[in-house]
């Protein structure tokens, strides 16, 4: 071996210290050099494609901060997920929920209760208001149908007045049921009640 090539090698030696190379970088080096061949030696080129590798690896590093900060969020919000679930099936928003928190807020100030036992109450509330609503709807109902029969009772009591009028005028029920007969053959409706003997 020459001095001079020793004196290039020990050069070479150098100038890679300069960039935190070293000759155990040689082979890593060489596949850097084939490859920048590839692109036939264009450093445009050899940068653009390390600054696009730079990017990736800092969006990938970002990304992973990210997935780590999301898995500890998920984690810790685990329990409460199907329940939101099912606030969301329910089309419950973020402005009711607001709501919601501002109202049960408001009543465990002022009635100087703790925040569950304020929730649980209005939750029993609401339970004891739906089953008024449904008596309330039925009672509805009930009313519908008394006033109902009270319209057939009273129509039918007017039909008995009617007859004992006509009786205590002297007129035999045998007239009545003739006069009935006669009327619905000539074509009058006289009565939702038949007379009959």
């Amino acid at each position: 071996m020459t001095l001079e090539a020793i004196n290039e090698y020990l050069k070479l030696g150098e100038e890679l210290e300069k960039h935190g190379l070293s000759t155990q970088d040689i082979d890593k080096l060489l596949n850097l050099l084939l490859n920048a061949r590839e692109y036939q030696f264009d450093a445009k080129k050899i940068a653009g494609k390390l600054r696009s590798i730079q990017r990736l690896e800092k969006k990938e590093k970002q990304l992973r901060g990210r997935c780590e900060i999301f898995t500890k969020q998920a984690a810790k919000y685990k329990n409460i997920l199907p329940l939101v679930e099912e606030v969301s099936a329910l089309q419950i928003g973020v402005e009711e929920l607001i709501a919601f928190k501002i109202a049960i807020n408001q009543a465990a100030k002022m009635y100087n209760l703790p925040f569950v036992s304020v929730t649980l109450r209005l939750i029993d509330d609401i339970k004891k208001y739906n089953k008024i609503d449904g008596l309330q709807k039925e009672l509805s109902a009930l009313y519908l149908q008394k006033y109902a029969l009270d319209q057939v009772c009273f129509n039918q009591n007017k039909s008995i007045r009617s007859l004992i009028n006509l009786q205590s005028l002297g007129i035999t029920e045998d007239q009545i049921i003739s006069l009935n007969n006669f009327l619905e053959s000539n074509g009058y409706k006289t009565s939702s009640y038949t007379i009959t003997k």
